[in-house]
């Protein structure tokens, strides 16, 4: 029997468990059971958190890229990766927030 979710108006079936991160569809959950967010916080987190781990891998390959090109100037090249991480996060946390809302 279905009931009506309490953090929003979607309705989830009965004894729901929010699904564990990192992944919703792995192979194994493919063919058997997949599993699907209902409630809107938990979708958000699950954007959020996944916007986060990819951002942060790409500026992170990006600011080693500038690293090498600037190693004569080692006074500065040391400031770069964390400047990198910190634009990395703040484009994370909106972009993720954005996506993860828009879809509810």
């Amino acid at each position: 029997m279905l009931q009506r979710g309490r953090q929003n108006s979607t309705i989830t079936p009965d004894g729901y468990e929010t699904p564990r991160f990192p992944g919703l569809y792995s192979f194994q959950a493919l063919f058997r059971n997949p599993q699907y967010l209902y409630h809107t916080r938990d979708i958000w987190r699950f954007t959020l958190f996944w916007t986060i781990i990819i951002y942060e891998g790409f500026h992170l390959a990006a600011s080693g890229y500038a690293v090498a090109v600037q190693w004569r100037n080692w006074k500065m090249m040391w400031m770069i990766p964390p400047l990198y991480m910190f634009v990395a996060g703040v484009e994370a946390v909106l972009a993720g927030s954005v996506v993860g809302l828009l879809y509810v």
